[in-house]
């Protein structure tokens, strides 16, 4: 028998020995029930101190050392000495962020009072973020051929590369920590909720910017030292410090030699896959919304943000919320517009409505041709806020709620989800970059999964396209209940395909964004997916009369391919524990589109566009799909292979410390190139930059003759 994993957490974070007995006295204590406690301890994020708190602390150890004492009388010295390791994995965590913060504190910047501290730092990170938005768009203006426009490359004044999304998320990410550190650091919390208040607000000069440049650093330290304790927290693995004079290999230059170094060796399987998983959905967001500037009016139709408006599908108020509506409704399996239910308080198109209004009030008041950082930090009052929500479909109730889920906590994930950041009783701070530079969509998604509002509700309109998409081929495609010796099975899409019998189940739970503890949890849900998915195939073997009830005789003896169909774009190369796992954007790339293609856009003139797509490879071995087709994609799809021939591995090192420092290894994506995508898929590049310039110089001669005549 388990624990029971919330009375366990519950009983941790209290640090309440009696309250833990009482759960442990519940079950056998054996190896197994150890671990599971371990992983507990581990992942129970409230047993952290990550501020000194002497009196927490020494509570803390009586726990531990309680827990240690019950180990060694009921499993011995051995299960004891496990959990001890534990609980000195949890004493190193503190001491890495203890030693940034004692950092800070002999920086000069501490010096300053906290509210100019922090006024500083906000106002640096904006005119950084206007710095890059420059040079990035300097960059793509420079380029001979833009074929990777995600990930345009800029270099600096150091000779390090970096993308400008990669620089917006880390000068976003640096200052979400460091308001969070100055926040413990200060006691800025408000009454009744974990949300960051800073006190006042205060101008300041160049003086204090520089200043707060050591905090931003700091504040990156705390950002790199989070990532790497939540992924040995969650994926596993060890952290093993390297005390002088034993070193660690590949030692950086720059950090002192008798550096004491924490090493995280995570396992990295899993997380190259939820990599993977959220590159793709970056991709086919982007995707469809070039399409959506480039191929359709919609823009013409937005309402914006100065009059009223009613919510989605009667009004949009920019075409990014346009965008999300139809995305989120396409990912999530269901049109968000009709879905009723409450998240945290609000309505889907409630949560997508108040991120749209913020981006068009940043978008709106930023100036590019400022030399300040003004009008990417906009002040308004709550009423003020809740008054333009009001305006634009949020009735009061949730208007209100929606400002305060906005606002910056100190559990937030960053100013991304949570753009607002508190000053005094009534005051917020719309900041400019975090929604500026944001997708609506992984807006929403990331800032639900942040707040543990899930969206577990699976769409029968969902499981209908699917079965659409399977019927359109001339496929028998059915879903149907089954009880058999009082068990009830549930089948979404049972499909007989030659020799094989698919079995499709259809899923929809939001990516990790990039989260260890996200993907955590999505990991957890993947392996109950093939539990359930493998009871139900084992049903039809035990119980073949079902299949002949639904398909006639012909459909017994078919080799059974369990598959999950996730709404997310999740694929997974091959089969785990006997189940595929593919999603709808692949199952409909694959059986709507024979061939995979280039597709480049030319200029007609006169406004109008030509898209030209140029066949790279094809999916069928013939005219149509077969059954052999579809499982030679599902054992090596075609969208997965496109993001994880890009991937890379690299070390990342941060201080702790002046003599203390840490290091991970970390999945980068490599920029792509015409060429290399060319070739990725068996194609010769230079035959297709061949037809690509033949019609590009045919549709010039023929603007010329228009011209001409």
């Amino acid at each position: 028998m388990p624990l029971h994993e919330q009375s366990v957490k519950e009983a941790l974070e209290a640090l309440s020995w009696e309250k833990l007995k009482v759960e442990l006295d519940t079950v056998q204590f054996d190896a197994a029930v150890a671990e599971e406690l371990s992983g507990f301890v581990l992942r129970s994020t409230g047993l952290l101190l990550k501020r000194p708190n002497p009196s927490r602390a020494s509570a803390r150890r009586w726990l531990f050392q309680n827990i240690a004492d019950y180990a060694a009388n009921r499993r011995g010295p051995d299960c004891a000495g496990k959990l001890r390791a534990t609980f000195d994995t949890i004493e190193l965590i503190d001491r890495g962020y203890h030693g940034i913060l004692d950092m800070l504190e002999r920086c000069d910047v501490s010096k300053l009072p906290p509210e100019v501290r922090a006024s500083a730092c906000i106002d640096r990170t904006a005119i950084e973020y206007a710095e890059v938005i420059k040079r990035a768009h300097d960059a793509v203006l420079s380029l001979p051929e833009l074929f990777d426009a995600q990930n345009t490359v800029l270099q600096g004044e150091d000779g390090v590369t970096f993308t400008p999304d990669g620089a917006v998320n880390m000068l976003v990410e640096t200052l979400t920590m460091t308001l969070v550190m100055e926040s413990y650091r200060n006691g800025w919390v408000a009454k009744d909720d974990d949300r960051v208040i800073l006190p006042a607000w205060r101008d300041v000069d160049d003086q204090h910017r520089y200043m707060a440049g050591s905090t931003g650093i700091l504040a990156a330290f705390w950002r790199v030292w989070q990532r790497i304790e939540e992924r040995r927290r969650y994926f596993g693995g060890s952290l093993k410090e390297y005390v002088p004079p034993s070193r660690p290999p590949n030692f950086p230059p720059g950090f002192p030699e008798d550096s004491t170094v924490t090493v995280l060796e995570p396992d990295m399987e899993w997380e190259a896959v939820d990599f993977v998983a959220n590159e793709r959905l970056n991709s086919i967001l982007f995707q469809n919304y070039m399409h959506l500037i480039h191929a359709t009016n919609a823009k013409d139709t937005e309402v914006g943000i100065e009059g009223q408006a009613a919510l989605l599908p009667n009004a949009y108020v920019c075409l990014a919320e346009a965008h999300a509506g139809a995305a989120l409704s396409e990912l999530l399996g269901f049109a968000i517009h009709e879905d009723q239910q409450r998240y945290a308080g609000l309505r889907l198109v409630e949560w997508l409505r108040g991120f749209a209004i913020l981006q068009c009030m940043a978008d709106k008041a930023w100036d590019p041709s400022s030399d300040t950082p003004k009008s990417l930090i906009q002040f308004t009052k709550r009423a003020e806020l809740a008054a333009r929500l009001g305006r634009l479909g949020l009735a009061p109730e949730p208007a209100l709620e929606f400002i305060r889920r906005a606002t910056l906590r100190r559990s937030s994930r960053d100013l991304f989800d949570c753009p607002l950041i508190g000053v005094g009783e009534d005051d917020l701070i719309v900041f400019g970059p975090a929604v500026r530079s944001s997708n609506l969509t992984r807006v929403v998604l990331s800032a639900f999964s942040s707040l543990g509002a899930r969206v577990n509700r699976k769409g029968p309109s969902f499981e209908r396209t699917l079965r659409e998409l399977i019927e359109k081929q001339g496929l028998t495609c059915k879903a149907f209940k089954a009880t058999r010796d009082g068990k009830e099975y549930e089948y979404d899409a049972v499909v007989p395909w030659g020799k094989y019998l698919f079995l499709l189940e259809c899923k929809s739970h939001s990516l990790s964004n990039w989260s260890p503890v996200a993907s955590y949890y999505f990991q957890l849900e993947t392996r109950s997916h093939i539990l359930q998915v493998n009871r139900l195939a084992e049903a039809l073997l035990r119980y073949p009369d079902i299949l002949e009830s639904h398909f006639g005789v012909d459909a017994k003896g078919k080799q059974i391919v369990p598959c999950v169909v996730n709404a997310m774009p999740f694929s997974v190369p091959g089969a785990v524990d006997g189940v595929y796992f593919t999603d709808m954007s692949a199952l409909t790339r694959f059986f709507e589109a024979r061939h995979l293609r280039l597709i480049q856009p030319h200029n007609l003139g006169g406004g109008r566009r030509l898209l030209h797509r140029v066949a790279l490879r094809s999916l069928w071995s013939g005219d149509k799909p077969s059954p052999e087709d579809l499982l030679k994609h599902l054992d090596d799809p075609v969208q997965v292979k496109m993001i994880s021939e890009r991937l890379a591995i690299e070390a990342q090192w941060t201080k702790l410390n002046d003599r203390v420092a840490a290091v991970h290894p970390r999945l980068v994506l490599q920029p792509d190139t015409f060429d290399a995508a060319v070739a990725r898929f068996g194609a010769d590049p230079k035959s297709v930059r061949k037809e690509m310039d033949l019609l590009d110089a045919a549709i010039a001669k023929r603007r010329l003759k228009k011209k001409e005549k």
